[in-house]
């Protein structure tokens, strides 16, 4: 009487059995099947014929089943005959597989076992075991069976199926307790090589990276115990560490503050425990699988801590530490103790998603962060200083607004009237908050006079460019923050500091691109955000002191030898010449770019000369007419290209710097659209520095750009050649008029005649033939008189120098009568000199026509066109 499983599928199989070779003992349908006395069979019946079977395998004793090729079963019976079973499809043979496990763990043939053969070319075959007897330890270990016990966790440690039964085993059997017993006699005793068995021992289990085993590891029962053993590393034989006396030492859980919740209290300390787990105890041991595990207990236990700050009255305690004026010394000492234990709750919020370090951050400030700002900047000890920095620079990087921005709305400030100071005269949330006083931007009044209950705040994501869609945002423009950071910036010698401080004002100088909004986001979606009076006040107050060392470069040739200060002052200027709109005015004023250029000189190291170029690069990238004019009219490529002869044509980092900024003028050059600046910058380098360009043409960029100019002067002196034929012409008209031919004959003469064909002049190089029309009609209007001249137009350069009306632009390049380009550096006038005395001698020099020329040429014909009329 059989026990058929019904739920099992018929598998079409061949049948192979093993003589001097492998016979096909035919084809049929594969099944397992219990029979009544718990004995297992594998039966094949014949595909033509149900009735015959073709096999007929007990599934019994110390049979090894070997799944190979994911279609194949091999197996050798009790008496020795040699079978495989050979799938049609990979389900089939996973059926047999799973059927097999079934009587296996079933307890009807505990000793068979299945094993996975995986065949390598380079390590051979790879066998694993998925089902099968394990060779478990002794029950109650002892120092004498430590080789075994490691013996046995290392065997088939590549199986899952072994692992999970080991843990199993380690678990149910309360068996680390009895290792760390074990190991605390081995220690009395100082068996050194029980102890090194024992880690060895710890380090497998370790390496099985299952949950359970980790999880009793990391137990306050067993924690100590095996951060014990481990501590007897069996690589270094001759050295002991001493995690344990490390982690014992109460010293190093300082206690700012009374904390009441011992839960809480736990919690911070475990989270210590598995930080330093981590990353000293179990830095060489663990892999990915495991280390995100710790993690992961760390993240947990860091969320949860931060939601206790966030609604508990510690916060509160820890900033009424900053309202008393006392400043006795142990006062002094726990208020910088409270800066460092701010400093660790920022840094844990780091790793929290952007809606909780939002609301935890908010929490911070509308308790009373900003007043301990105060403390921060004014304490002697730069330690405290570089901290509070930090925490001020985490803040001001995940969202600018909560440090220096107000947000609200009609609607917000209505229902929150009574609750906002109304000293702040911020009625309708557009102005930005005025100061009081020097500090009054760190008192935080705003933020504490809400009300905790307030679930707006908190709900807000700042992170999400929708939520200031309909805002009214406006920065404050209390400047105190930029100026203490400026002062750390240009006096603190603490490099820590420094850097923090740098990244602080780049942060706080570039508040819409803090929101982290995407590139393609609508611009209406910033349309709240007042940032002009903010930018203001800041080059206003901040801007003449932060640049001062720049300023008096341009007044002073003396040197400081402070290069790193410059390098953070080079990386400013291209931060903050990007909104040019605001920030031009004050570097062309206080020439900036002068002092910029000075840094170029010999007697500076060479990162910071590099960081100059890449300043004045960035400036001439910006294509700005006022810039260029500048740049070209105090020859500030001087100091470039002494810098350009210096590396002697080697191809290094300063090599290839100049060449990117000759590959950038370039480019620009050969744009059709807005390429005005690039081009007289081309034909300013050409000029002024081609022998340069010549001698170093081991690339193309120099030989390029002195081709592109030339090009450029051939079509122009093309277009003088056509200009001058057509005065010609006219002046043949005249003569024909001067002869008394009638009106008509000389119209039909004016419709015969070929136009002649000229570039058009470019939209900045003239002005547009309508004015031009305009301004004669305005002439025959006033005088009947035939209009010999028009009326002398002002260039469109002349008007851009009177609508400035500044002394800085008065400088500024001006094109004269003889060339289009002139600079005021000694290299030109030379050069001038020797054109003009060149051109007395009689050479054949083409003289370009100026703007003023091309304007009159085309005020006559337009003028002859009225009169002929």
């Amino acid at each position: 009487m059989t026990k058929p499983n019904k739920n099992q599928t018929l598998k079409r199989v061949k049948v192979y059995l093993l003589s001097d070779t492998w016979i096909d003992n035919g084809t049929g349908y594969c099944f397992g099947e219990i029979m009544d006395d718990q004995t297992a069979y594998l039966i094949v019946k014949n595909e033509l014929d149900e009735k015959d079977e073709l096999l007929r395998a007990k599934i019994e004793g110390n049979i090894q089943f070997q799944r190979q090729q994911d279609t194949l079963i091999v197996w050798t019976d009790l008496q020795g005959q040699n079978i495989a079973l050979s799938f049609q499809e990979k389900d089939g043979c996973s059926s047999l597989c799973d059927f097999l496990i079934k009587v296996h763990r079933g307890n009807l043939a505990p000793e068979i076992s299945l094993v996975s053969v995986i065949t390598n070319e380079i390590d051979g075959d790879i066998t694993e075991l998925i089902t099968g007897p394990i060779n478990y330890p002794p029950i109650i270990p002892e120092a004498d069976d430590l080789y075994d016990i490691l013996n046995c966790f290392n065997e088939n440690s590549n199986s899952a199926y072994y692992k999970q039964s080991i843990s199993n085993f380690i678990s149910m059997n309360n068996y680390l307790p009895k290792l760390i017993k074990l190991f605390q006699e081995s220690e009395d005793n100082r068996n050194i090589k029980s102890l090194h068995l024992l880690c060895n021992i710890i380090k497998s289990l370790i390496l099985y990276n299952e949950g359970v085993i980790i999880e009793l590891i990391l137990d306050d029962n067993h924690l100590m115990g095996v951060v014990g053993i481990l501590e007897y590393d069996p690589d270094y034989p001759q050295y002991k560490s001493n995690h344990r006396s490390f982690l014992k030492d109460d010293s190093k859980f300082k206690e700012v503050l009374p904390l009441k919740n011992d839960h809480v209290k736990h919690l911070i300390k475990r989270t210590y425990i598995l930080q330093f787990l981590k990353d000293v105890v179990l830095a060489r041991l663990l892999d990915d699988p495991t280390f995100s595990f710790i993690s992961t207990l760390i993240h947990f236990n860091e969320v949860e801590i931060i939601e206790f700050l966030e609604k508990n009255q510690f916060i509160d305690d820890l900033f009424a530490l900053y309202k008393t004026e006392d400043t006795n010394e142990e006062l002094l000492r726990q208020r910088r103790d409270c800066i460092k234990l701010l400093h660790q709750f920022v840094l844990i919020a780091k790793s929290l998603q952007p809606h909780q370090k939002t609301s935890f951050y908010k929490s911070l400030i509308k308790r009373g962060l900003l007043k301990t700002i105060n403390f921060i900047l004014g304490d002697d000890s730069g330690n405290v200083r570089v901290l509070g920095t930090e925490i001020i620079v985490a803040i001001i990087e995940h969202d600018v607004l909560l440090i220096n921005g107000i947000i609200e709305d009609d609607l917000e400030e209505n229902e929150f009237q009574g609750k906002i100071d109304r000293d702040n005269d911020n009625t309708n949330g557009n102005e930005p908050v005025k100061s009081t006083s020097k500090l009054d931007f760190f008192r935080s009044d705003d933020y504490e006079k809400v009300d905790d209950d307030d679930d707006d705040y908190p709900a807000k994501d700042l992170t999400n460019s929708s939520y200031y869609q309909h805002k009214n945002i406006s920065l404050s423009d209390d400047m105190t923050l930029l100026l203490v950071l400026t002062k750390f910036l240009l006096e603190d010698k603490n490099p820590g500091l420094r850097i923090q401080a740098f990244e602080a004002l780049k942060s706080l100088l570039d508040p819409i691109n803090n929101f982290n909004i995407p590139l393609n986001q609508q611009e209406n979606d910033l349309a709240g955000i007042q940032t002009l009076d903010y930018f203001n006040a800041f080059y206003a107050k901040v801007a003449p002191l932060l640049f001062k060392p720049l300023i008096e470069l341009k007044q002073d040739d003396d040197t400081t030898e402070d290069d790193e200060l410059h390098i953070y002052l080079c990386e400013l200027i291209i931060f903050c010449s990007k909104d040019r709109t605001i920030s031009r005015s004050f570097f062309l004023e206080n020439h900036i770019l002068q002092g910029i250029s000075k840094l170029i000189q010999p007697t500076h190291k060479l990162q910071l000369r590099l960081a100059a170029v890449r300043s004045l690069k960035s400036i001439i990238q910006l294509n700005d007419d006022y810039y260029t004019r500048y740049i070209i009219s105090e020859d500030l490529f001087h100091e470039i290209f002494n810098l350009f002869e210096e590396t002697k044509g080697f191809a290094d980092l300063t090599y290839s710097t100049i060449l990117h900024l000759f590959e950038i003028i370039l480019s620009g050059f050969e744009k059709i659209e807005d390429r005005k600046n690039y081009k007289l910058l081309a034909r300013y380098i050409v000029t002024n520095y081609k022998s340069v360009l010549i001698k170093y043409d081991t690339v193309n960029s120099g030989p390029d750009l002195i081709k592109a100019v030339e090009d450029q002067d051939n079509s122009v002196n093309k277009l003088d050649e056509r200009e001058d034929l057509e005065t010609d012409y006219g002046d043949d008209d005249d003569d024909d008029n001067d002869d008394g031919n009638d009106n008509d004959d000389e119209n039909e003469e004016d419709e015969e005649r070929p136009e002649i064909l000229t570039e058009p002049l470019q939209e900045e190089d003239i002005l547009t033939n309508e004015l031009i029309i305009k301004q004669n009609e305005e002439l025959l209007a006033k005088d009947n008189e035939p209009i010999s001249t028009p009326k002398k137009i002002i260039n469109q350069d002349e008007k851009v120098d009177k609508a400035l009306n500044n002394s800085v632009l008065s400088n500024v390049f001006k094109e004269d009568e003889d060339s289009a380009l002139s600079t005021s550096s000694p290299l030109a006038t030379k050069r001038l000199n020797e054109d003009e005395d060149h051109d007395l001698n009689g050479s054949d020099i083409k003289r370009k026509v100026t703007l003023k020329q091309k304007f009159a040429n085309a005020g006559k014909k337009i003028a002859s066109k009225f009169t002929s009329k």
